[in-house]
């Protein structure tokens, strides 16, 4: 779960390593050890219950738009509050964590069926395919296309 798409996204930022800036570096690092250590010192580094939920519902939900509006419903509280619990959590935003699964989840669309760019892009939350291409880019230095043609030479 957090623990590979976080792992996902360094790997992509070292396969040009001038996008990769110590603060991603160190933020990813940093985020990946919390993770790791959490269940070895117990409840006392526990994550918030609104992370825990934010993470389990893009797990579910990841195709949907606007979740992060659907937990301030559920939870009752501020964006900004649930933001930043989940920044404080993982070092990363919200936004950045869904973008990274969903990138994630349409390269294995990629890899594994024959469903088109546009479709994929649906498939994993993203109803704007000029967007879908550009942060498809950012995480992977690459277009889908090229990332889809690399995979089957």
């Amino acid at each position: 779960g957090v623990l590979l798409n976080l792992l996902m996204f360094l790997k992509s930022k070292f396969e040009t390593p001038q996008n990769l800036s110590n603060s991603i570096f160190k933020d990813c690092i940093s985020a990946m050890l919390k993770h790791m250590i959490e269940p070895v010192i117990g409840s006392k580094q526990t994550l918030h219950p609104i992370s825990d939920f934010l993470i389990k519902l893009v797990d579910k939900s990841y195709f949907e738009h606007n979740l992060i509006n659907h937990a301030v419903i559920k939870l009752h509280s501020p964006k900004s509050y649930i933001s930043a619990i989940f920044k404080k959590d993982f070092n990363i935003t919200f936004t950045e964590y869904l973008q990274i699964y969903r990138i994630n989840k349409a390269k294995s669309l990629l890899d594994s069926t024959n469903m088109s760019i546009n479709d994929i892009s649906l498939a994993v939350g993203y109803s704007d395919i000029k967007s879908f291409r550009a942060l498809f880019k950012r995480y992977t230095n690459m277009s889908p296309k090229e990332y889809k043609n690399s995979h089957y030479q």
